[in-house]
């Protein structure tokens, strides 16, 4: 691709977090702090995709996998039955999420949601865990000596910055 195209793919990208980040102070308000929360757009979404299965998931599983700039990525499967062994089962809002247990360091305290606009729906994930992530968003870093757990949503005047 062009040199232009790039520099537009990545200012699509930029206002796309700036707007994630607008919504985040909002939309965390009434989420659990828990192991693993999902906020009421996020639940809809899952129940939705959960329904149009011909056989019905239990729920779906959160893990962590290698991959991207940064080293890791969030991966969600459909489960059926009571999981895998080792999985911690976390209920919240009509959804059952089953936590992979190399995932739980990594994960303990983030808020999953959703986003929709006019060019893309996906699931976000509000990590407060992160110590770094790839330009595009798609892959994370966590810092092993960080004490995993809930951090709330940044203040009004920082998500509107």
């Amino acid at each position: 691709t062009s040199h232009f195209s790039r520099l537009v793919l990545m200012f699509v990208r930029n206002c796309t977090r700036l707007a994630e980040r607008k919504f985040r102070s909002s939309r965390l308000r009434n989420v659990d702090k828990a192991l693993f929360g999902i906020t009421d757009a996020a639940a809809e979404r899952v129940k939705d995709l959960l329904a149009k299965k011909k056989e019905p998931p239990t729920g779906i599983r959160v893990g962590v996998k290698k991959m991207g700039c940064s080293g890791m990525t969030y991966e969600l499967d459909y489960v059926f039955g009571d999981g895998d062994k080792g999985d911690t089962t976390v209920q919240d809002k009509g959804v059952k999420l089953f936590i992979a247990p190399d995932a739980e360091f990594h994960v303990t305290g983030t808020t999953m949601d959703f986003l929709s606009n006019k060019i893309s729906e996906k699931f976000v994930f509000y990590n407060p865990n992160v110590s770094a992530e790839c330009g595009c968003g798609e892959s994370f870093t966590t810092d092993p000596r960080a004490k995993p757990g809930f951090t709330s949503a940044p203040e009004e005047e920082e998500a509107t910055g």
